[in-house]
């Protein structure tokens, strides 16, 4: 039974390695460190161990008497397995956990750190493997060191689900007009979901009849150099364009470069002129220097998301649980996202669709486009943050816990569609948290830890632009 540990960032898991560690560790003289980095698909077997003959096992970082590994993994399984991680034990007769043995003389401590299809962890202990109830195969990568010396490492406790939060509707529909655009010579689909300017997002709105939303906050992503251009053409040759004219220019997509966020750049034909259809930016840049033309290079940032291009597009019937996009209806015009449903910053309810990511790995594992540049704007206002739970109450969250909240949305004066992905980790029984307040307060007396998510030792960006539910009526 497949488990919506994919919602968001489910990414297949909204993957952000957890920056939090989910075991105590005592490492004693650790005389010699050596880093591993690996990727691999295996196809697992009858666990060797005794007592697990019934299950599967897939065994990634084998165990080695006297040696540590600690690190991180990232999987994708073919079924919801256990996520696996075995410590050397040198006193067995009083354990109170469970154990694993292959021949009854060397044992290891089991201990389970989660269960779903895929996701992203840090680890410390002898080995790691994955298990399940029947046959599987499993694409991992582990990044981290293997460390030699005296090691004596309790295992971690078995993470026990508790009640599911219920919520109507955790993921609809939603249909969104695309349009085309050019790119080197090559056509892209793209859509916009968002503008830094009112106006902008008014008139964007009223033509395409589905509302986009304002968001002030992207101006400020104008300051990295490597900031997308899009090329709206005022007047020359008519067209389905923003203004009627021909098919935007853009200057990046995804594999050169990407960010779905692209600065306005408005492009008019010098009276005289003879316009024709431009297919790059070299060419417009070309027809300027002749002075034939001239580019207006305003404030405005758009998120322009790509929604295919000349080396793909997202991923549609992936098998995902959901797929972010269903379908791209080309007579119509439309493509069809999955919306995910989350709290807003006081606890309002929003949904939100995911079109790019970084890093590589989680955008791979979401099924949306790689945006390399996103990761300029780190500390750039025009991101904000999404705590994600990695424990606690079961539901449709990125990690298989409670849905995320956002430190902002379409209500507020700071909202924007970028968000860096923090982990709440619960200390103590859980509860519901619905609002930026509640996480407060919960941090304030305990009752949580807080990180940033680092997948790989990187920052962990979402493109995840809400949704006007006006959109939705009729």
């Amino acid at each position: 039974m497949k488990r919506l540990v994919l919602a968001l960032a489910i990414s297949a898991l909204a993957i952000s390695a957890l920056a939090i560690p989910l075991m105590s560790t005592d490492i004693v003289d650790a005389k010699s460190t050596k880093k591993i980095h690996f990727t691999k698909t295996v196809t697992s077997t009858s666990d060797p161990g005794q007592g697990y003959g019934d299950g599967h096992l897939a065994i990634i970082v084998p165990p080695k008497p006297g040696i540590l590994h600690d690190g991180s993994i990232t999987y994708v399984a073919s079924a919801p397995v256990q996520l696996v991680v075995l410590h050397e034990m040198h006193n067995i007769h009083n354990a109170t956990h469970p154990t694993w043995t292959v021949d009854g003389n060397t044992q290891y401590g089991r201990g389970i750190i989660t269960e779903s299809e895929s996701g992203s962890h840090e680890f410390v202990g002898a080995a790691v493997a994955l298990a399940g109830p029947g046959e599987f195969t499993v694409t991992a990568s582990v990044d981290g060191w293997i460390r030699t010396g005296a090691i004596d490492i309790a295992p971690a406790p078995v993470i026990q689900r508790l009640p599911d939060v219920h919520l109507f509707e955790p993921q609809i529909p939603v249909t969104i007009p695309y349009h085309h655009g050019l790119f080197n010579g090559s056509q892209i689909l793209y859509i916009i979901t968002d503008s830094s300017d009112a106006a902008f997002a008014d008139h964007v709105s009223d033509m395409q009849d589905w509302d986009i939303q304002t968001a002030p906050l992207l101006s400020n992503a104008s300051i990295p150099s490597d900031l997308g251009r899009v090329y709206v053409f005022a007047d020359g040759i008519y067209g389905d364009g923003l203004y009627g004219f021909q098919d935007e220019i853009f200057s990046t997509t995804p594999g050169y470069n990407y960010t779905s966020l692209a600065l306005v750049n408005i492009v008019s034909w010098k009276p005289g002129q003879n316009a024709q259809t431009l297919h790059s930016v070299h060419d417009i840049l070309d027809a300027a220097g002749s002075a034939r033309l001239t580019i207006n290079q305003t404030d405005i940032v758009v998120n322009a998301p790509h929604i295919a291009w000349p080396q793909g597009q997202l991923d549609t019937g992936t098998g995902r649980t959901p797929d972010q996009i269903t379908s791209i209806n080309h007579t119509a015009g439309t493509v069809t996202f999955t919306a995910h449903r989350g709290w807003g910053p006081a606890g309002e309810t929003t949904y939100c669709i995911i079109v790019d990511a970084v890093p590589a790995e989680p955008s791979r594992l979401l099924g949306v486009a790689h945006s390399p540049a996103t990761a300029a704007l780190h500390d750039s206002p025009a991101v904000s943050r999404m705590y994600q739970f990695n424990n606690g109450l079961a539901g449709t969250g990125y990690l298989g816990y409670q849905p995320g909240i956002a430190a902002t949305s379409p209500v507020h004066d700071n909202y924007t569609p970028l968000y860096e992905i923090y982990i709440i980790h619960w200390n103590s029984p859980a509860t519901i948290l619905q609002t930026i307040g509640d996480i407060e307060t919960a941090q304030e007396e305990g009752l949580v830890t807080m990180t940033a998510a680092r997948p790989l030792n990187q920052n962990h960006i979402i493109n995840c632009p809400a949704i006007d539910i006006s959109n939705l009526k009729g």
